[in-house]
């Protein structure tokens, strides 16, 4: 089957409708990772199955901010944790752990010691700017459970990474660690105009949220 990892929606900061992913979803299984809100994967589950996941904010003890991700989660976790409380909470709900763009401190980037504390580690990121956090990510956790992703937060950058990958029961968080050990991966970064676009999203939300 065909995955897609790393979507955001309008529930987050993304600009990805719900029930346009749900026309994208047809031919392939898409996982919602809304910053700080399981509320975009419940919303798209009315549509099609999926696994319920949350990309959140938490600190490390050095007071920075890191990212994480929790697969099969069933509560919203709040920003703001440390980190360590963040995956206590994520395997107390019998979740899985995930550092995605591990290596870009601008994007808040767990470190090089992710493995020691995550299950999966994203090695590609479609989104990111320079691909050395990529090469270094892949070479740094090639013997961890790998998954690439898009991080896609509007249309144009959907497809950016593919993930094939044997079917696996959505409801069993340890088949789908198993499989995707085993999974296939096609990566592509965004392209210039999609690029320029996002920035210029950005923008225009910053001067919104400015005059707020």
């Amino acid at each position: 089957m065909k995955m897609e990892f790393h979507i955001h929606t309008p529930y987050s900061d993304g600009l990805n409708p719900i029930r346009y992913l749900n026309w994208y979803g047809r031919n392939r299984f898409l996982i919602i990772t809304d910053h700080n809100t399981i509320r975009g994967s419940l919303e798209y589950k009315k549509y099609r199955p999926t696994i319920i996941a949350e990309e959140i904010l938490c600190k490390r003890d050095d007071g920075r901010n890191v990212e994480l991700i929790g697969l099969f989660i069933n509560e919203e976790i709040p920003k703001g944790l440390h980190y360590m409380e963040v995956i206590d909470i994520i395997r107390a709900q019998g979740g899985l752990v995930v550092a995605p763009h591990p290596l870009d401190d601008a994007r808040y980037g767990f470190g090089e010691d992710a493995d020691r504390y995550v299950d999966i580690i994203e090695v590609f990121n479609a989104k990111i700017d320079n691909p050395i956090y990529n090469n270094r990510a892949q070479e740094i956790f090639k013997d961890s459970v790998k998954i690439v992703g898009s991080d896609a937060h509007y249309p144009l950058a959907l497809n950016s990474t593919e993930i094939e990958i044997d079917e696996f029961d959505i409801d069993n968080p340890k088949d789908f660690l198993n499989k995707l050990k085993n999974a296939k991966f096609r990566v592509k970064y965004y392209s210039w105009p999609t690029r320029m676009l996002w920035r210029g999203w950005r923008i225009v939300r910053k001067i919104l949220k400015n005059k707020k």
